[in-house]
């Protein structure tokens, strides 16, 4: 079985991968990438093409609204017709790290750190980002990454630049993403996580792959 997939980076693509896997569970998979050539925001002027794609494909895309209205993103990168039975485009309310972040068991034992570093979910809030002052990214590189026993880590997440991303940054995430992130557990922190599950489940039975 394949299925299309989109996103603005390596995590975001890598993300769409597990969340697939995850929803059709016991299938065989082969992705293909509609957005191979286009990053950060180049790759959301390909959402028509995934749009076009998902007329008679399964296609599942992850992107970063970063505090943007997800429907002026929509407005602004597609055409006026955005229904495509197929499609299950996502928008993480920040960034897609705050759905790695919101397994906080699991990401205190891949950074090898006490899980009361990682912040967790207020109550009364739907997401565990809404518990940190700024962008989820940077406030992995900055309060947590720095403490990991794993020197590996430590090393990948070192800032190159200040506030920049260390060109580094995506190699400590792929085993992260696809070995240890417990999706079940993430959703508890996170409501725009629960609704993308819900959002691709839908999409695969509407395609007769799998159940709602």
């Amino acid at each position: 079985m394949t299925v299309y997939i989109g996103g603005e980076d390596f995590v975001t693509k890598e993300i769409a991968k597990r969340l697939i896997k995850f929803c059709m569970a016991d299938t065989e998979i082969e992705f293909e990438d509609l957005t191979f050539r286009a990053h950060g925001t180049r790759a959301l002027e390909t959402l028509n093409v995934m749009l076009n794609f998902a007329k008679k494909y399964p296609v599942v895309a992850v992107f970063d609204s970063d505090g943007n209205c997800i429907i002026e993103l929509l407005e602004k990168y597609t055409a006026d017709k955005r229904n495509a039975d197929y499609a299950a485009i996502n928008f993480a309310v920040d960034e897609a790290e705050a759905w790695l972040m919101a397994d906080r068991e699991g990401l205190a034992k891949y950074f090898r750190i006490s899980v009361d570093e990682i912040p967790d979910k207020k109550s009364g809030d739907s997401e565990i980002s809404n518990s940190i002052p700024y962008k989820t990214s940077l406030y992995i590189l900055t309060e947590i990454a720095p403490l990991s026993k794993a020197a590996l880590i430590r090393e990948a997440l070192a800032f190159e630049k200040p506030g920049k991303k260390p060109s580094t940054y995506n190699s400590i995430w792929g085993k992260y993403i696809d070995e240890i992130w417990n999706i079940s557990a993430a959703c508890e922190n996170s409501e725009s996580l629960k609704r993308t599950i819900k959002r691709i489940k839908k999409m695969l039975a509407a395609k007769g792959i799998a159940e709602a």
